[in-house]
């Protein structure tokens, strides 16, 4: 997915530095 909205930028960077919480809430979905 991918959106072009400032707000996205940290939850993707997020993400791209916690690769296992990401996971974590990817198992929850």
């Amino acid at each position: 997915m991918l959106i072009k909205l400032p707000d996205s930028l940290p939850f993707l960077q997020y993400f791209l530095y916690n690769p296992t919480k990401f996971l974590s809430v990817s198992s929850l979905l």
